[in-house]
C-alpha cells in the first residue's frame, strides 16, 4: 500500500471484515509494526524504536475508533478524557488551561462544555463519539484516522457525525483516513 494524503483532503479505505483495513491503520498509527515494507510519514521513515520521534508522531497522528462507549473510560468524565489527551501531547498540567481548551474543543465538536462533567453511560452514542473527536483534535493533528468511526452509530447521526469531520478538516487543514466498509458512508 502506498498512500498520498494532503493536508485538508480525506481518502476513504474500504473493504469487507477481515481485509486488513485497521491493520493498516494500526500500522500507520506506529500501533503494530509491519512485518514487511516501510512507514515514512511526511517523507521521513517512522523509526518505532525512537520514542522522541514516535512521541511527536502521536500528536500528529490520532484515531477515532468505532466504539464511543468502549473508547472512553467509563471511570473519567468526558471533559477529564479531553484533558488527558492534552496533557498527555502537550504536556499542559494547568488545570485552568486545560478546562479552557477542553471547553472550546467540546464547544468545536458541538457539544455543550457542561457535558464535559458527565461520563460515558450518561451520554448518548452520538455525543460519546464527540468526546472521542473532540479527544483526538484538542492537539490539532495532521491525521485523523476514522476506523468504522460511525458503523456503532444511528443513520441519522452518522450523518451529523461524518458532516463534523469533514467541517474540521476543512478549518484545521485536517487529512482524513476514513475506514469503512459502508461504500454509502465513505
Amino acid at each position: 500500500v502506498d498512500l498520498d494524503l494532503p493536508e485538508g483532503r480525506s481518502l476513504g479505505i474500504v473493504g469487507e471484515s477481515g481485509s486488513g483495513k485497521s491493520t493498516l491503520a494500526r500500522a500507520i498509527l506506529g500501533l503494530t509494526r509491519p512485518t514487511a515494507g516501510r512507514i515514512a510519514w511526511r517523507g521521513q521513515p517512522v523509526n518505532f524504536g525512537d520514542r522522541t520521534r514516535m512521541r511527536a508522531l502521536r500528536r500528529e497522528l490520532q484515531v477515532v475508533f468505532q466504539d464511543p462507549f468502549g473508547s472512553l473510560d467509563p471511570r473519567m468524565n468526558a471533559g477529564a478524557s479531553v484533558a488527558e489527551a492534552l496533557e498527555a501531547l502537550e504536556g499542559i498540567t494547568d488545570r485552568a488551561v486545560q478546562r479552557e481548551r477542553v471547553a472550546a474543543a467540546l464547544a468545536e465538536v458541538g457539544l455543550d462544555p457542561a457535558l464535559g462533567a458527565r461520563y460515558p453511560h450518561e451520554l448518548s452514542g452520538g455525543q460519546c463519539q464527540r468526546v472521542a473527536i473532540a479527544r483526538a483534535t484538542i492537539a490539532r493533528p495532521r491525521l485523523l484516522v476514522c476506523d468504522e468511526a460511525v458503523s456503532a452509530l444511528d443513520v441519522s447521526v452518522q450523518a451529523q457525525i461524518l458532516n463534523l469531520l469533514g467541517d474540521l478538516s476543512q478549518r484545521h487543514g485536517l487529512a482524513l483516513l476514513f475506514i469503512s466498509h459502508n461504500l454509502a458512508v465513505v
